[in-house]
C-alpha cells in the first residue's frame, strides 16, 4: 500500500506541475513539498564577441584616428564599423572610449562560458560613449558578463545600465550582482581579475547605454530575456 501510494502521490505531483505551467492550477497551489521558482522568460538577443565575427572591426577601430561606432547583429554576430545615422539597423551598437581598438583580444573563463574577445570600456560611461546600446520592445531582464579592467579603486568599475531619455542618460537601474558560482555578492567587494555577472529585472521598454560606472571595464557577454515567464512548480520533493 505504501509503495502504491508513493507512486500515486508522484502521478498527482506531476500532473499538477504540468497544469500550473499552462495556468489551469493556480500557481501559488503548494503540493508535496514542491519548491516554486520564477522562470528565466523567453531569449531574445545577445551580445557575445568571437575570433570569427569581429576579426575584422578590431584591425580597423585600432587603425582610426577617431572614436568608433559600431554595429553588431545578434542573428550572425557579424560586426562593422558604421555611422552615427546608421544605428537604427543594429541590435547592439558600441561607442569606444578613445581613439583606439574599443574591441580587445583576451582568453577569459566565465562559469561555463570561454571569451576570446571583450568590450574595453577604456573608462567610465557618459551618454554615446564608453558603452554598448541596445532597444528593447517589451519589458525585460539584462543580463551583463564582465570584470574591472584596473587594479586601481577596482571596487567601483562596476556594470552600470541607464535609459537613454532626452539625448543624455537617466538614472542608473538597480542590479544585482552575482558571482559566476550563482553566490550573491552580498558585502563583498569587486576585485581585479574575478569576473562578475549583473542582472537586471523588469527593464521597462526603450533604449538602454550599458557601461562602466567608473573607469575601464571589460565586458564579455550582453542577454537579453523578455519578462514573459511564470512562476512554475519544480524540485517537487515527496513525503
Amino acid at each position: 500500500m505504501k509503495k502504491r501510494r508513493k507512486f500515486t502521490e508522484r502521478i498527482i505531483a506531476c500532473v499538477l506541475a504540468a497544469l500550473m505551467v499552462v495556468g489551469v492550477v493556480p500557481l501559488d497551489f503548494a503540493c508535496f513539498g514542491a519548491k516554486e521558482v520564477k522562470a528565466a522568460g523567453t531569449f531574445t538577443k545577445r551580445f557575445i564577441l568571437t575570433s570569427d565575427s569581429d576579426a575584422s572591426l578590431v584591425s580597423q577601430s585600432a587603425a582610426r584616428s577617431e572614436s568608433v561606432i559600431g554595429g553588431y547583429n545578434a542573428g550572425n554576430g557579424n560586426m562593422s564599423v558604421i555611422s552615427s545615422n546608421d544605428v537604427e539597423g543594429y541590435d547592439f551598437v558600441f561607442y569606444s572610449g578613445k581613439t583606439k581598438a574599443a574591441l580587445d583580444s583576451c582568453n577569459a573563463t566565465v562559469g561555463d562560458s570561454t571569451y576570446t574577445r571583450r568590450f574595453n570600456s577604456q573608462g567610465t560611461m557618459s551618454y554615446q560613449t564608453a558603452c554598448i546600446e541596445t532597444r528593447i520592445s517589451e519589458k525585460s531582464t539584462i543580463e551583463v558578463i564582465w570584470a574591472p579592467g584596473g587594479t586601481s579603486n577596482a571596487d567601483a568599475r562596476r556594470a552600470k545600465v541607464c535609459k537613454v531619455e532626452n539625448n543624455g542618460l537617466g538614472d542608473a537601474l538597480t542590479g544585482s550582482i552575482t558571482l559566476p558560482s550563482g553566490d550573491a555578492l552580498g558585502d563583498n567587494t569587486v576585485q581585479y581579475g574575478n569576473s562578475y555577472i549583473t542582472t537586471y529585472s523588469d527593464v521597462q521598454p526603450g533604449t538602454y547605454q550599458i557601461g562602466s560606472a567608473s573607469s575601464t571595464l571589460w565586458i564579455y557577454e550582453i542577454k537579453v530575456y523578455s519578462s514573459s515567464g511564470q512562476t512554475v512548480s519544480a524540485d517537487i520533493k515527496y513525503n
